[in-house]
């Protein structure tokens, strides 16, 4: 699937914090996707609790966020996205109970970037996390009929309209 390619590219460009070691780089990322599944999270509650209408350009933000985190981490480690998302869609790792309470499925999506972030932390390489991650975040997607390539699409116009050429401090803090 090309779009997936071309968003693993746009991901490689923005994601170059040269300061920062592999392992720092690493952790950096897994804390940012605790950060986004907040987010995430924030905009579900005021939906569903707080009487708002659902904001899916935020969600839609805030899940391509997410999502670019999980898919450096994944360059990192040398595990391509593309991959692994055909894995996830041609097996269930996990067999979870009902997916109709979005709280539910949300909690499960969190658990899975505690995983993710525990295993960067011990500096391991098990693909079953990623997997297990990435077919949440799919299933939590599929929810809100939200597709990847709308997310992925979002991310990319956002990263290209703020950084012209690659990442840069400068940018980042003058946006």
């Amino acid at each position: 699937m090309k779009y997936i390619q071309d968003y693993i590219k746009e991901v490689q460009r923005t994601a170059v914090l040269p300061t920062l070691t592999e392992n720092e780089l690493i952790k950096n990322f897994a804390l940012c996707i605790f950060e986004k599944c907040g987010e995430v999270s924030g905009v579900i509650k005021k939906y569903l609790f707080h009487g708002h209408e659902l904001d899916r350009e935020k969600l839609i933000k805030e899940l391509g966020d997410l999502l670019w985190y999980f898919t450096a981490i994944c360059n990192i480690k040398e595990n391509n996205l593309l991959a692994l998302y055909n894995e996830t869609n041609n097996s269930h790792f996990i067999d979870y109970p009902d997916f109709e309470s979005e709280i539910y499925l949300m909690k499960i999506l969190q658990d899975k970037s505690y995983e993710i972030s525990t295993l960067f932390f011990n500096n391991s390489n098990n693909q079953y996390y990623l997997y297990s991650f990435l077919n949440s975040y799919l299933e939590f997607i599929n929810v809100y009929d939200i597709t990847l390539a709308e997310i992925m699409q979002a991310n990319t116009d956002k990263l290209r309209a703020r950084y012209k050429d690659k990442f840069t401090f400068e940018e980042s803090k003058n946006r």
